[in-house]
């Protein structure tokens, strides 16, 4: 997830589980927790309009940047090995 250029953040889905978040990077300070913040809500109306998490990330990929929750790059889908991992990378980055 981008935001101006930077990156904030991870949108993760759980391939095997009913699970969807948002892992903000260390580097994107106080942009990436406000970013948080509104991908929280976001999630929460995916979950309960029946969207599951595979389709909800999908949803916000390749929509036009906004202010607050950035941007999510067509493409940008990966597997990781485990939500360690990726929380790693997010402190990392």
């Amino acid at each position: 997830m981008t935001l101006e250029g930077g990156l904030i953040g991870y949108l993760w889905a759980a391939v095997t589980d009913d699970a969807l978040d948002f892992i903000p990077c260390t580097s994107g300070g106080s942009r990436a927790n406000n970013a948080s913040v509104k991908w929280v809500h976001r999630l929460r109306w995916a979950k309960a309009n029946g969207i599951t998490p595979l389709q909800a990330l999908r949803h916000w990929a390749g929509r036009p940047e906004e202010p607050l929750t950035g941007y999510v790059p067509v493409g940008a889908e990966q597997e990781a090995p485990s939500l360690a991992t990726l929380e790693a990378l997010a402190a990392s980055a």
